[in-house]
């Protein structure tokens, strides 16, 4: 699945970042990204095959035009555009995978979440309510709300652990 193999590169392009720049073990942060030493250095050898190629041209030409169009377009029309920009026929569901935000799905657990045990709990009368809630929950949830899957830790202490 493209959006996978995308995500997947986000987390290898992470730690070659970060090694690069914060001299970290690679080790620890393919330990850290959940992915297999062996296959981030396969990666760091890997040429790109002319479908990437494709699909890296086709995502920079939607961001493109999804910027140019202030957002309003969806997947259908930007892959209308695309094929008349690009001069071929390109499948909806392809444009639609390759659309889609990387960080989305994680992005929309944590609203998901803030939704559940902040805002639907409390009525807001002012936008400086809400916007108040909004930054209290965010500490909270960094700094005191213990997450099963950080091993029982708060965001902050999982970070601070995984940076020593």
């Amino acid at each position: 699945m493209v959006s996978a193999r995308i995500f997947q590169g986000c987390k290898y392009i992470s730690v070659k970042e970060l090694h690069e720049e914060k001299n970290y073990p690679i080790a620890d942060l393919c330990n850290l990204a959940s992915i297999a030493r062996s296959s981030y250095y396969k990666w760091i050898n890997r040429s790109e095959t002319e479908f990437d190629k494709e699909n890296s041209l086709i995502l920079k030409e939607s961001v493109k035009l999804y910027e140019d169009v202030h957002g309003i377009y969806g997947y259908r029309r930007i892959t209308m555009n695309i094929n008349r920009l690009l001069n071929k026929q390109y499948n909806h569901k392809r444009i639609y995978r390759l659309m889609k935000s990387i960080n989305n799905g994680q992005m929309k657990g944590f609203w998901g979440t803030i939704k559940c045990e902040m805002y639907y709990l409390q009525k807001f009368y002012t936008y400086e309510e809400l916007r108040q809630a909004i930054d209290e929950y965010i500490i909270f949830y960094n700094t005191k709300r213990l997450q099963k899957n950080l091993k029982g830790l708060t965001t902050i202490e999982y970070r601070n652990q995984t940076l020593a």
